[in-house]
C-alpha cells in the first residue's frame, strides 16, 4: 500500500517504523502497579488451567462500533481537522484503515485497583462481573505498563493504553485528533518531512479502539490490545514478539480470539507468569459470597496458588 502527497511517497512501512518513535508524543502513560480483571468463576479456572489470557476481537465485543466512535466524528467534523491536506483524501484513507482496526483488533479489558478501595466497581461487577456473582482477578501490571510493553521490544505484538472517553460529536473527535497531531508535530520527523494523507491516517485511527463514549466514564478503563492486521501487511515484523500471542480464529463458539501465554519472557524483558502476576481475587458482592469464596479458595489450591489472597467485595448490589 503506499500513498502519494505532495510529491513524496511513503509506504505504511514508513508509518509503522514512525508510530514506533510516538506512543509518549500521543500521552501514552503508565497506570498504578494494580490491575482488575472483572469476569466469571469459570473464566477463572479456563485462565488457572490454560495459562493463558485471552483477547476478544473488538468487532465481537459489547460494543461493535467502538472503533467508530471516534471515526465518524472525526471524518463528520474533517473540516474543523487543522491539517493541509486533501480532506476527501484522508476520509478515503479513514475508512480503509478502520475496516482494518475494526476486524483485526483484539482486546483484554482491565481497570486500576488500589488496595485502599478493595471491593472493586460497582458498575464493572454489573457489565462484566457476572452482576456481582463473578470475580475479580487483581494482578501485579507492572510489566504491563506501557514503558515495558514498548514497540522496539515486541513489535505492537501487545500494547497497553488508558482509553479515553469523549462525547458523540464531532468537535469531541475533531478536539482529540487535532490534540494528537499537534503532539505529534513537535517530532522532529514532521518538522523535516510533511505529512503525507495515508501516515495521519493511519496515526490518528490508531488511537480509535483507545476511545470510547463518555458515557461509559465510570468504568475507567486499562486495555490490552493487539493488532493482528498488522503482521499480515508487515511480515517482517514477526521476528519481534512472535511468539507472545496465538490466533484462534475460529474458536469453538464461532468467535475469534488472541491468545497470551502468561509466562516468563527473558527475550523481551518482562515476566507474565501467573506465580508472579497473581495478587489477589475479590469475590463478586451478589449471591452467597461466602460460598463462592470457598470455590475460589478449592480452585486456587487445585492449581498451587494458595499463596493467593482471597477478599470478598461488600459493595451493596441490588
Amino acid at each position: 500500500m503506499r500513498s502519494m502527497s505532495g510529491g513524496a511517497t511513503r509506504t505504511i512501512v514508513d508509518t509503522f517504523e514512525l508510530y514506533k518513535s510516538t506512543e509518549r508524543a500521543l500521552g501514552t502513560t503508565d497506570f498504578s502497579d494494580r490491575l482488575i480483571h472483572y469476569t466469571t468463576i469459570e473464566t477463572l479456572a479456563a485462565i488457572l488451567a490454560s495459562r493463558t489470557l485471552r483477547f476478544g476481537n473488538l468487532s465481537e465485543m459489547n460494543d461493535p462500533s467502538e472503533c467508530d466512535h471516534f471515526a465518524d466524528g472525526l471524518i463528520e467534523g474533517l473540516l474543523q481537522f487543522k491539517v493541509k491536506l486533501d480532506r476527501n483524501e484522508i476520509r478515503d484513507q479513514i475508512e480503509k484503515i478502520r475496516d482494518l482496526v475494526r476486524c483485526e483488533t483484539y482486546a483484554s479489558s482491565w481497570c486500576e485497583y488500589f488496595y485502599t478501595q478493595p471491593d472493586g466497581k460497582l458498575e464493572m461487577w454489573r457489565e462484566y462481573g457476572d452482576h456481582g456473582q463473578g470475580v475479580g482477578i487483581v494482578v501485579d501490571s507492572s510489566d504491563f505498563l506501557p514503558s515495558n510493553l514498548t514497540p522496539s521490544k515486541i513489535n505492537f505484538a501487545i500494547n497497553s493504553t488508558r482509553v479515553a472517553y469523549i462525547p458523540r460529536s464531532v468537535s469531541a473527535a475533531t478536539d482529540l485528533a487535532n490534540d494528537m497531531v499537534q503532539r505529534l508535530s513537535r517530532l522532529s520527523h514532521f518538522r523535516v518531512n510533511p505529512w503525507t494523507t495515508m501516515q495521519l491516517a493511519t496515526l490518528v485511527m490508531a488511537k480509535s479502539p483507545c476511545v470510547k463514549h463518555d458515557g461509559y466514564a465510570l468504568e475507567e478503563e486499562i486495555r490490552f490490545l493487539h493488532f493482528a492486521g498488522l503482521r499480515r501487511i508487515l511480515p517482517n515484523l514477526a521476528d519481534s514478539g512472535a511468539d507472545l500471542v496465538k490466533v484462534i480464529q475460529p474458536a469453538p463458539n464461532g468467535r475469534r480470539y488472541v491468545d497470551l501465554p502468561l509466562s516468563n519472557y527473558p527475550q523481551y524483558g518482562f515476566d507474565l507468569s501467573p506465580e508472579r502476576l497473581l495478587k489477589r481475587i475479590v469475590i463478586g458482592p451478589s449471591g452467597d459470597s461466602v460460598r463462592r469464596a470457598a470455590q475460589v479458595r478449592s480452585l486456587l489450591d487445585e492449581f498451587l496458588f494458595s499463596h493467593t489472597d482471597i477478599h470478598i467485595s461488600q459493595l451493596p448490589m441490588r
